[in-house]
């Protein structure tokens, strides 16, 4: 029982400290989503190696810039979803 408890809090307090981590640098992350790489001068470098560690944000090679992790570029674009199916909505019924 107390290795369940032990494994939730963990779970819990990573999780935290992910979702503390994309809201802190959603900007930098956004344009990333939209440019389809984060820009490096919007991030310092431990940020940086934060986000890399995380797994949010991944290096495809040494020499080019980063990108978002696929999961969390899925993740905006699901909650970004109704949105754009609002205002495509809004549009027909103009």
């Amino acid at each position: 029982m107390r290795d369940d408890h032990e494994l939730e809090s963990r779970l819990i307090t990573t999780g935290v400290e992910r979702l503390a981590l994309l809201g802190k640098h959603a900007d930098a992350l956004m344009q990333g989503y939209s440019r389809d790489e984060v820009p490096m001068e919007a991030l310092r470098e431990t940020a940086l190696r934060r986000l890399l560690a995380a797994r949010i944000v991944w290096r495809p090679d040494d020499h080019g810039g980063v990108k978002l992790a696929p999961r969390v570029r899925e993740l905006i674009a699901e909650m970004l979803a109704d949105e754009t199916r609002r205002h495509v909505n809004a549009d027909v019924g103009e």
